[in-house]
């Protein structure tokens, strides 16, 4: 699934990519099973990740900063970025990870960030190494930013679904 959805960014134009990646992020925040209205979708159908792209707002958004996003990533690259994943599965695979994966093109530094212990249907650090792990053996560019550190996955000391920074 995951070398598809690269494939389907890599034929797109620079800003229609950086688009589709933001609109990747959101889609894939669907798959969250705490939502009862998203767990209801996807137990009555077979409901997936082109689905959840159509069930996206259409913009604006009701937080709109993508504008100002693609005008920033004409800019210097950011430093470092912190990633805190939550759903396992099409959101981590199909949405962080194509994410992911263009700010390390740029060469900013990227922590992916995952809870210590299950929390609904949240992957987990262990899981997201794996995980991680398996994408480096097809993503040349993960695969290289883990061997160099610009890449790394974290545990976030969580154990709940609410982030406590």
């Amino acid at each position: 699934m995951l070398k598809s959805r690269l494939d389907s960014l890599n034929i797109l134009d620079w800003e229609e990519k950086q688009i589709a990646v933001v609109e990747g992020l959101l889609a894939g925040n669907m798959f969250d099973w705490g939502a009862k209205e998203v767990a209801k979708i996807m137990e009555t159908s077979d409901f997936g990740f082109t689905e959840a792209k159509t069930k996206l707002q259409g913009r604006p958004w009701l937080v709109d900063n993508l504008n100002e996003w693609l005008e920033r990533l004409k800019g210097a690259a950011h430093k470092c970025a912190a990633i805190f994943v939550d759903n396992s599965g099409m959101d981590i695979v199909l949405g962080v990870l194509p994410f992911a994966l263009e700010l390390l093109k740029r060469k900013t530094k990227v922590l992916l960030c995952a809870n210590s212990k299950p929390a609904l249907n949240d992957v987990t650090y262990q899981e997201l190494k794996v995980l991680v792990r398996k994408a480096s053996d097809f993503v040349t560019e993960i695969k290289d930013a883990l061997s160099s550190c610009q890449l790394k996955i974290l545990d976030s000391g969580q154990g709940s679904p609410c982030l406590d920074l």
